[in-house]
């Protein structure tokens, strides 16, 4: 085995943490209203990492006596503390999976394993792991590699250094995290790239734009949202072929806010989390479902 180690600046990923955050729904529960997600700092380095593997798909692999197994997906396994030593319950998909997702199923699965509830299904298996040790206040560590898989994520804590910038001395909030890797599935020059893919930065849980669809010969122009939603949410489902014409305008109304919401600006935000909980009160004030 060996080991890679990345110091990350994460001011700006804490402000779109902070951002996401104050942008979560209240839902009704038994203690009042709470909001729907609070997304932590390790939220977002799951996040980061399956996407990483998923843009290095060479990495994304797991070391067996008899052959080294590629992966399609990122099932990413967390480690969490329990009496008595530790268990890696699995977020599977993680690559596909939104966010607010991947927060409220790790914080499910980390509340089932401290109780040992969890089933065989929910700590097997699994392409890679994060450990994170930064709340206890350690800096950088290294974790060990779970069999058969062929990477650990481990993650310190962020604190404010003294980072050079342009010749001058400025303060930063730095984070290290550690890559441990089994050189015969991953080598050197393979997890430099995956490490340097990881790095937790905004632009990692906001669609590019270059995956939005931009039509030929024509100028893309801004969508503006308050005077498409109601008719998105508003419409009735059209049922027959005399109205299969307008069902598809519909279907690209809803695709279009999709996209419009998945760009820059404010609504990066709702777009990195989904638009399942956007448009959720206005569907059930008109009893709409979304196409």
């Amino acid at each position: 085995h060996f080991y890679l180690t990345l110091d990350c600046e994460i001011d700006a990923l804490l402000a779109l943490r902070k951002e996401l955050n104050d942008a979560a729904p209240k839902v009704k529960t038994e203690d009042g209203e709470k909001p729907a997600y609070k997304l932590s700092v390790n939220d977002m380095v799951i996040k980061a990492h399956a996407k990483a593997l998923a843009m290095v798909p060479e990495a994304n692999v797991s070391w067996t006596e008899s052959a080294m197994v590629k992966h399609k997906h990122a099932d990413v396994g967390v480690a969490v503390s329990i009496p008595g030593g530790l268990i890696t319950p699995i977020i599977r998909r993680a690559d596909e999976k939104t966010l607010s997702a991947i927060s409220n199923e790790m914080k499910d699965l980390a509340t089932r394993a401290r109780s040992r509830k969890l089933k065989a299904e929910e700590y097997q298996g699994g392409n890679t792991a994060v450990s994170n040790l930064g709340m206890f206040g350690i800096k950088d560590f290294a974790a060990v590699i779970n069999p058969p898989h062929a990477t650990i994520l481990a993650v310190g804590a962020g604190e404010q250094r003294a980072v050079v910038k342009d010749g001058e001395v400025k303060v930063a909030t730095v984070m290290s995290v550690t890559l441990s890797t089994d050189h015969r599935a991953v080598d050197g020059a393979l997890g430099a790239e995956l490490l340097a893919a990881a790095r937790p930065q905004p632009r990692a849980f906001v669609e590019p734009a270059e995956k939005q669809r931009v039509l030929p010969h024509r100028q893309r122009q801004p969508f503006d949202v308050a005077k498409h939603l109601d008719q998105i949410v508003v419409a009735p489902p059209h049922k027959g072929r005399r109205h299969e014409r307008r069902g598809r305008r519909r279907r690209q109304l809803w695709r279009a806010l999709a996209a419009a919401l998945g760009g820059g600006g404010g609504g990066a935000a709702v777009g990195a989390l989904g638009l399942d909980r956007l448009v959720a009160a206005a569907q059930r004030r008109k009893g709409v479902r979304a196409p």
